[in-house]
């Protein structure tokens, strides 16, 4: 498999540096679980931990985190970054949540349109980057961003725009919900109904009846899969916590007018 084989060819790139994952850690500053997770093939890495691998390895001393952030990547990190989005987009292939027999369906691209002429919101989109990019402290954890603001500051143009810059980044799709939780004549929507647009939308059919199997099967539809998940005005957090994939390979975005 591709992501096995990316992992062995990390560990190869380590053990041909002479790097102990002692010392790997320290240039990396990433925690010694998760380097031994990604290069022994347990767990699935992060690109930013791939990258930082890669120029831990091209580096005789700890690397200076900040300049990595901006410098220019190099070709073997360009190269590493294909392969990483290549071993992706093989774990979403066949991914589990269709009926068995079911014919391999294309990821979900429900995002809208970007708004047109829209400018500014470097330093916002730069966050968003940054955020995706990190090494979580939890391996485990998901990876949830709230965008909060007054109506008409443009929180749903922001979140377009990010996802359609990041879109490559999640190969098993991208999912878009309105949660209307400020719509002026609309009730907002129920988790459960959400839940049946968002498994309809990966193609899973027989969707049960009670909302809290439709959370199950939601989770399970997204296991092993990366997907970007963007839930638009949404009026509580109890509105939104059913909704939450279970996989931290996964990113959800929320906006809301409410903090």
């Amino acid at each position: 498999m591709a992501e096995t084989s990316l992992a062995r060819d990390l560990d190869g790139l380590r053990r041909s540096c002479g790097l102990s994952y002692r010392e790997l850690a320290r240039r990396t500053g990433c925690p010694r679980s998760t380097l031994n997770d990604a290069l022994r093939g347990r767990r699935f890495p992060r690109l930013s931990t791939v990258l930082a691998i890669v120029r831990a390895c091209a580096s005789d001393t700890s690397p200076d985190t900040s300049a990595d952030e901006t410098a220019d990547e190099t070709a073997d990190e360009t190269q590493w970054r294909q392969r990483w989005v290549a071993a992706e987009r093989a774990r979403s292939c066949g991914a589990g949540g269709l009926d068995a027999g079911e014919p391999a369906r294309r990821p979900p691209a429900e995002l809208p349109h970007a708004a047109a002429g829209f400018v500014g919101r470097a330093a916002e989109l730069d966050r968003l980057d940054a955020l995706l990019d990190a090494t979580p402290a939890d391996p485990a954890a998901l990876l949830v961003v709230s965008i909060d603001g007054a109506a008409g500051v443009g929180k749903t143009a922001l979140a377009v725009r990010w996802g359609q810059r990041v879109a490559h980044r999640f190969p098993g799709g991208q999912l878009f919900v309105n949660l209307r939780g400020h719509h002026p004549r609309l009730r907002p929507l129920r988790p459960g109904q959400a839940l049946e647009q968002l498994l309809r939308a990966l193609g899973v059919t027989g969707v049960p009846a009670d909302p809290d199997e439709r959370s199950r099967a939601f989770r399970s539809a997204l296991a092993g899969r990366r997907v970007l998940v963007v839930l638009d005005d949404a009026a509580t957090a109890g509105q939104v916590r059913p909704l939450l994939p279970g996989d931290p390979s996964c990113a959800v975005v929320v906006t809301s007018r409410e903090r």
